[in-house]
């Protein structure tokens, strides 16, 4: 279909500036939000807040609309379609971009939008148009940088925020009108940066939403949903309250007001007016009635997203189940562990070493016959310590279970799958086998997560995958490049918050997956720096403020489930399980129920074919946790260098030999005389206990979960009468992240378990 004619401008060229800022899931809200940036510009412009959002009320629809002049039944774009493939640049529908362009050669052109593919699957490519895409408050410095140095002609900004507070709290609440206002600021960001730049004078300034909605959704043709603001500011705009407007017209107003020529109007293209009263100018032609279009079902068959449904048509989220395995440390036995220096490097190890090809090829053989899910995760360490042999075997035996059972795997690598100097062991004592680097990790794990990632950042091994229909599953990893365990800076934190807020935008339930807890797996576990990820806090809030509520994750070899509520009240829950090689070794079955609960059962890890000297894999385990920590113990009393290195103590010979005479007598205690030197009394029925196997269950349990030494218990009431005496002496206590710790409650929430059960429980996500 081709334009045959056009209206000429009917006035000189007005302005030579034009800016539409668009707001999405705003809808008509801005008169009830507190708004005084946008009351204080359009004070003397021109305001309505029932222009009419084309139907289905969809962002891709309403926007496309706005860029292109014709209606969602003509250019018959979807969210599907945008955000998949490239707009064409023949199309028979030219974006704004493309008119201006072909007009103005030289004008300097911008589309800053949260929601990235309106600026891909709207607007032609190759125009030279300037585009970036940032959550908004991240974006607005960038549009303001761009438009006091370029002084654009045309800028097209689309924020995404109020649209994501529709979705997560429902459309007319108190925080989707917060969201309204905290943009209004932007806006004025905006406002002023024009201001700045000298050019606000010759500038039109416009404000517009896509749409509104009703209950947490959009897409239906009630009066929330296709009655959204308008408003316009400018030097030839009137002063009052429009009467008539649909939002396909702002394409009319962006040609009229830089003067250049606007297609006749057509039914079966073209279909944009200039809305009456807007512009002090009689000669506009007069508005034509299309409320017979405008209010017309779509001709044209649409899949809309969840998000876009109304309450009625929205279909119940269906269970999904998978597995999560992590810190399988995947080691080939043949390149050697064994060898007087392999025992001895085995004192001081939680995890096992020789062992671990067996117990892997015992899990991933379980994992791909269990008929209960079909989907597995691995939440990172996938090989002992980046040897190259040990990630092609491991990367073969994934492809095998892949292959044969047809489930689908995801990873996450960590510090321990890349390394130049790994080691292993034999009968000549350490030895190096050939190191992987960071940059070779993509090929060995790219069929399980990389490729088929929806969204994908190469620099962090991060994505996003579609899990189900309504689940999608957010991998990020801070083990980088020639850094490790580092600290997530604002743009990797804006790519996760991009991410969710897509996923709250599709309608779709989002979970993540990282290596590092995010929360510490046990209180005392915080105070060690390399327990938990770096800075916390930011990202708990990035996560749950933006609808993802839980974080699968590994790491510290324990099982712990922790919960954490942000300021805005946002519940997070981080589920660390333990490594599949050492104790505890455990899978976790999930079962996403819907998007408020999730079900979670731990799995032990099934038997494994090795010389285990008659014991179970069970006690097998056990035994070699319980070997590193009384050696640690045994190495505090005779070989206390050693001790003081494995716990990273900065020696000297006054604190060697301290801490040799404190482990001395510590290995001959009893609780009681332990108790004792504290003015406590321990309970009679484990007074006789020796310290050291006392000191190991603790220690032990700590890693299990589901510590046992509560209140009421012997154990439980002798380490709190222990804890209370020590409570005075240790005032300034703080975690690694510096944030204050009462020792007490620290230490009681440490040896005993009073919250969530560790093992088996039922998630309330919100």
């Amino acid at each position: 279909m081709q334009e045959k004619q056009t209206l000429k401008s009917t006035a000189a060229k007005p302005y030579s500036h034009v800016v539409v800022v668009g707001v999405d899931g705003a809808g008509g809200w801005f008169k009830e939000a507190d708004t005084p940036h946008f009351d204080r510009i359009f004070q003397d412009g021109a305001v309505t807040y029932r222009a009419l959002a084309s139907n289905p009320t969809i962002s891709a629809e309403c926007w496309g609309s706005m860029l292109l002049g014709v209606g969602p039944e003509i250019h018959r774009l979807t969210n599907e379609i945008v955000s998949s493939q490239l707009y064409p640049a023949d199309s028979p529908f030219p974006s704004l971009f493309r008119r201006i362009r072909e007009a103005m050669p030289d004008a300097a052109l911008g589309s800053y939008c949260d929601w990235d593919p309106i600026t891909a699957g709207i607007v032609e490519q190759n125009l030279g148009v300037s585009h970036d895409t940032a959550p908004d408050t991240k974006l607005t410095p960038v549009i303001c940088d761009y438009v006091r140095t370029e002084k654009p002609t045309f800028l097209f900004i689309q924020f995404d925020s109020v649209d994501g507070a529709g979705h997560g709290n429902g459309y007319g609440t108190p925080k989707h009108l917060q969201r309204i206002s905290e943009v209004d600021a932007l806006i004025a960001d905006v406002h002023r940066a024009y201001c700045d730049a000298g050019i606000i004078g010759d500038t039109l300034f416009t404000v517009i939403a896509d749409h509104g909605g009703h209950g947490t959704g959009h897409g239906g043709w009630t009066d929330e949903e296709k009655y959204v603001t308008f408003a316009a500011a400018g030097k030839t705009v009137c002063r009052g309250e429009l009467q008539e407007m649909n939002i396909r017209d702002l394409a009319a107003i962006v040609l009229y007001a830089l003067g250049l020529n606007r297609p006749a109007l057509d039914e079966q293209g073209w279909t944009a007016q200039l809305p009456p009263g807007l512009f002090d100018d009689s000669a506009i032609e007069p508005y034509r009635d299309l409320s017979h279009l405008t209010g017309a079902a779509p001709r044209v068959s649409r899949t809309p997203h969840t998000s876009e449904l109304t309450e009625k048509e929205r279909k119940p989220m269906q269970p999904l189940k998978f597995y999560l395995i992590t810190d399988t440390h995947y080691f080939k036995n043949s390149l050697g562990a064994y060898g007087e220096a392999y025992e001895e490097f085995m004192d001081g190890e939680q995890k096992c070493f020789g062992e671990t090809q067996s117990i892997n090829e015992a899990a991933f053989a379980f994992l791909a016959q269990d008929a209960q899910a079909d989907i597995i995760l691995i939440a990172g360490d996938l090989s002992f310590n980046g040897e190259k042999e040990s990630h092609k075997a491991f990367s073969k035996l994934l492809h095998e279970v892949q292959e044969k059972s047809g489930k689908r795997i995801y990873v996450v690598t960590a510090g321990h799958d890349f390394n130049e100097h790994p080691f292993a062991y034999n009968e000549t004592g350490r030895i190096e086998p050939e190191g992987t680097a960071f940059t070779e990790l993509y090929d060995f794990y790219k069929d399980f997560g990389y490729e088929s990632a929806i969204a994908f950042n190469e620099a962090h091994l991060s994505y996003v995958a579609q899990l189900s229909e309504g689940v999608r599953l957010l991998v990020i990893c801070n083990d980088v490049d020639g850094k490790k365990h580092i600290t997530y800076d604002d743009d990797f934190l804006g790519w996760i918050e991009t991410q969710a807020r897509q996923a709250q935008q599709d309608g779709q339930m989002m979970i993540a997956m990282e290596h590092y807890p995010v929360l510490p797996g046990q209180p005392m576990l915080g105070l060690i720096g390399d327990a938990w990820q770096a800075e916390s806090k930011k990202l708990v809030e990035t996560l749950a403020d933006n609808g993802v509520h839980l974080i699968f994750t590994g790491h510290m070899h324990n099982q712990s489930i922790n919960e954490a509520v942000t300021e805005k009240g946002n519940r997070f829950y981080d589920v660390c399980t333990g490594s599949a090689i050492g104790w505890p070794a455990f899978i976790r079955l999930v079962t996403v129920r819907d998007e408020k609960t999730v079900e979670i059962e731990s799995i032990p890890v099934p038997d494994f074919d090795w010389d285990k000297q008659g014991l179970s894999s069970k006690d097998y385990l056990i035994r070699q946790f319980e070997r590193m920590i009384r050696r640690y113990l045994d190495a505090m009393a005779n070989d206390t260098p050693r001790f003081m290195r494995k716990v990273h103590i900065k020696q000297s010979p006054a604190l060697v030999k301290i801490l040799g005479l404190v482990g001395k007598k510590l290995n001959k205690m009893t609780v009681g005389q332990f108790a004792r030197l504290l003015l406590v009394k321990a309970d009679p029925r484990i007074k006789d206990t020796s310290f050291v196997d006392f000191a190991v269950d603790i220690v032990r349990t700590i890693f299990e979960g589901n510590q046992p030494f509560v209140e009421g218990t012997p154990g439980g009431d002798t380490l709190l009468k222990v804890f209370r005496r020590m409570r005075p002496f240790v005032r300034h206590f703080k975690d690694s992240q510096g944030n204050a710790l009462d020792f007490y409650e620290t230490m009681k929430h440490t040896v005993g378990n009073y919250g969530i059960d560790d093992y088996n429980a039922v998630l309330k996500l919100k």
